[in-house]
């Protein structure tokens, strides 16, 4: 009985997750507003569709534990260097996949 009860928590932390990342790739392309494909800086800065957790972000990124009085926009730009892992100055799907999930909140 326990086996089973822990395939189906299992099976049920698949679906959830997968829902999450359908979440989060729906709410790249709102922010991708010229659609390229890319999040640039601004797009990301002035999303105005996800609220950024800063406890989820001091765990992911802990760096960010001594930015508490940083105004949003500031703190949304260096969160967008953070996640842009090859510095080209975009956030692609992938870049945004491995971060977002964990960090970000969608207000839709």
């Amino acid at each position: 009985m326990k086996r089973i009860f822990a395939l189906l928590f299992l099976l049920l932390l698949q679906i959830v997750s997968a829902y999450a990342g359908e979440i989060h790739d729906k709410l790249f392309d709102k922010l991708d507003k010229n659609a390229d494909g890319k999040l640039s800086k601004q797009e990301f800065v002035d999303g105005k569709h996800h609220e950024v957790n800063r406890t989820k972000v001091i765990q992911f990124f802990p760096a960010f534990k001594d930015m508490s009085g940083v105004q949003e926009k500031e703190y949304r730009s260096r969160l967008f260097d953070a996640m842009d892992v090859n510095k080209d100055g975009l956030l692609d799907k992938d870049e945004w996949g491995k971060a977002a999930p964990n960090i970000l909140e969608i207000r839709f």
